[in-house]
């Protein structure tokens, strides 16, 4: 049930987040992907970037201590996130950086808290099946 609405993400990189690459979301279960291309290595740049496009959606976003983990032989820094879309409902997210050369890669999921548990299964094949290549 994952899609994804073009109209919508060219509308975001317009407005000012250039960065934002790609969204996916499954519209029965709130659950999505969101990827990045940070022009910037600095991570908490690019934290502050998101902080601020999440705000000017509605968004108060919460950061917590960016972690180091290993995936698929790729070192990322991962930040947990929390906060409330503008009706309330609060959500869960993980942001996942990794950084080359002047750029930092992105890649995020979000979804219900209510539901993280359930999703947690499909999240780790999502995180376990993140790969760069090119770098």
């Amino acid at each position: 049930h994952w899609m994804t609405d073009a109209r919508e993400l060219q509308n975001v990189q317009t407005g000012g987040a250039p960065w934002y690459l790609f969204n996916a979301e499954d519209a029965q279960t709130g659950w999505g992907v969101s990827t990045f291309g940070f022009g910037s290595s600095d991570q908490a740049a690019c934290i502050a970037a998101l902080s601020e496009f999440g705000a000017a959606r509605g968004l108060n976003m919460y950061f917590g201590q960016p972690q180091a983990r290993n995936i698929n032989g790729t070192q990322w820094t991962v930040v947990p996130i929390s906060y409330e879309n503008p009706m309330g409902l609060p959500f869960t997210a993980e942001l996942h950086l990794h950084t080359v050369g002047r750029g930092t890669y992105g890649v995020g999921i979000s979804g219900p808290t209510q539901s993280a548990q359930a999703a947690q299964t499909v999240v780790n094949q999502i995180i376990n099946s993140i790969q760069l290549n090119g770098e």
